[in-house]
């Protein structure tokens, strides 16, 4: 499984560095897994089989019961999952669609406009990553400041 990197990311960029491993694109990202659990779903449930890497499945195809989305290009992988979904007769809807924001301390504004934004785009999964230093109280700041006003 090959691992991304978000915008600011300085753990990622360590660890695989720290190992020699290459940090994959979002989409090898997405093309490893998918093909890892193919693979893995396969090993379960077959005395033997062949496996072509071809890097052509995607979590679309292979019945991923979650679709993760950059935050900053979810309207362009939601079509491209969509017509994936529909080729092979499957409802697009099906998947749970999630991503993940990382909070602004400095601009919960825009925090708050982003995941609205993906809201609208159809993402009913957000996680909200708060980054170190934490502020004192964290959790009830991202409580009160991000998720009540968006819940009106």
């Amino acid at each position: 499984m090959g691992g991304t990197h978000q915008p600011g990311d300085t753990l990622v960029p360590r660890e695989y560095d720290a190992y020699g491993l290459h940090i994959a694109s979002s989409g090898q990202g997405v093309t490893r897994l998918a093909e890892s659990c193919q693979i893995i779903r396969r090993m379960w449930t077959e005395e033997r089989f062949d496996f072509d890497v071809s890097g052509q499945e995607t979590a679309a195809t292979t019945g991923c019961a979650t679709w993760c989305a950059s935050p900053s290009r979810p309207a362009g992988r939601r079509s491209s999952s969509a017509e994936r979904c529909a080729a092979i007769g499957r409802d697009p809807a099906s998947p749970t669609r999630s991503t993940q924001v990382t909070v602004s301390y400095e601009d919960p504004a825009a925090t708050r406009a982003l995941v609205k934004e993906l809201a609208g785009l159809g993402l009913t999964h957000i996680v909200l990553n708060v980054r170190p230093p934490f502020p004192e109280g964290v959790a009830r700041w991202v409580a009160e400041e991000i998720i009540s006003p968006l819940l009106g």
